[in-house]
């Protein structure tokens, strides 16, 4: 998953997460 080829790749889907995290939890 610590792919260099693929950072801003996962970079987005980290940030996706995060955001759909964060909405989870009510922020």
């Amino acid at each position: 998953m610590a792919t260099p080829a693929s950072a801003p790749d996962t970079r987005a889907l980290v940030a996706d997460f995060v955001g759909y995290k964060l909405r989870q939890k009510g922020y």
